[in-house]
């Protein structure tokens, strides 16, 4: 800082000189930082975005009728589909069985699908094969969290097998960079997400889209099957699942019923506590047309199981620590505009 001072001054003295050129002698007057109006700090940005996420709440409070409702809910799922980077046309699934795995009651049938053309999807479908259920069954999607071998993770395989002891189809698929989709190596789970995401930014796409892409095509895969009721298909997940769950069931009226898990909250109570979280949640501009957590539930039109996510784990120890830093003066550290 001393260093910066000393060469400021020096500068300064230099600028009175009637040798130093005239470009160099504006440049010089130009002030180093930006105004007050210039500058915001934490505080200011988070004021902005807590009122912006409560008036996209009063949004939906002011629907009166069935029709505004319906309107509304048809005009943020276009304007949440065009943020994302809109979704590209359909291609054959090219979908196969490339084994199967005979269990007590239930099948499981490894499936290999194709979301586009050379993405290859993998997943796990357990279908009953108890006489006490008949084909066609309800089916539901199980969408992974964030488990480094995906849908081989122990926790998400017994929601399937949970189900289709119920008698329903159960699908599991692995999200891009988890399990059998890895992209690049020691890069998974949040990281390979995020990595996906950054280059995704330059082509005017993102991790969401793809995201819910493979979610939609897999909703396409068990309606292309049989022994499944296309009528009677909902989605379920955990964590990163519970993301998807959420924005998926937000955009797609074949989920006839969901159960997001340990995601929905108010972004701004995760803001304020978590920060920044991985890139599918990031869809831009989404406060500035209204988009929240609430959003994605009431947009959903269908009955919803939440069991939300309150981010109070962090308080003692995330956001205890980053306060610290950003409330070190009364205006808090600042930031250009």
């Amino acid at each position: 800082m001393k260093k910066i001072v000393a060469v400021a001054v020096g500068l300064a003295a230099l600028a009175s000189s009637a040798e130093m050129p005239a470009l160099a002698r504006t440049a010089l007057e130009k002030p180093m930082l930006p105004g007050g109006s210039g500058m915001l700090s934490y505080v200011t940005v988070f004021n902005e975005l807590e009122a912006a996420d409560a008036a996209a709440d009063d949004a939906w409070r002011k629907l009166k009728t069935r029709a505004e409702y319906d309107a509304y809910r048809a005009k943020m799922c276009a304007k949440m589909v065009e943020a994302v980077g809109g979704f590209p046309a359909r291609t054959p699934l090219n979908a196969k069985v490339v084994a199967t795995v005979p269990r007590d009651g239930y099948r499981i049938e490894k499936i290999l699908f194709e979301s586009l053309p050379g993405v290859y999807v993998t997943g796990l479908l357990y279908i009953p094969d108890s006489p006490e259920f008949k084909p066609p069954y309800p089916a539901f999607l199980l969408t992974c969290g964030h488990s480094g071998n995906g849908k081989g993770s122990d926790g998400y395989q017994r929601g399937c097998v949970q189900g289709v002891k119920q008698g329903m189809v159960a699908f599991i698929y692995d999200p891009i960079s988890q399990g059998e989709r890895m992209q690049v190596p020691d890069t998974a789970n949040v990281h390979g997400h995020n990595r996906f995401g950054v280059n995704a930014l330059l082509l005017g796409r993102s991790t969401a889209q793809m995201r819910i892409w493979d979610g939609l095509r897999a909703i396409d895969y068990l309606q292309s099957r049989p022994d499944v009721k296309p009528d009677r298909i909902g989605y379920m997940g955990n964590s990163g699942g519970g993301t998807m769950t959420s924005l998926i069931m937000a955009v797609e009226p074949r989920v006839v019923a969901a159960a997001p898990s340990c995601y929905l909250s108010s972004i701004r109570e995760v803001v304020d506590h978590n920060g920044p979280q991985d890139a599918e949640q990031c869809i831009f501009g989404q406060l500035a047309f209204g988009l929240n957590h609430a959003s994605f539930v009431l947009m959903q039109g269908q009955p919803v199981l939440m069991h939300c996510y309150f981010p109070s784990w962090g308080r003692a120890r995330h956001t205890a620590r980053w306060r610290r830093r950003w409330r070190t003066s009364a205006s808090g550290p600042t930031v250009t505009a």
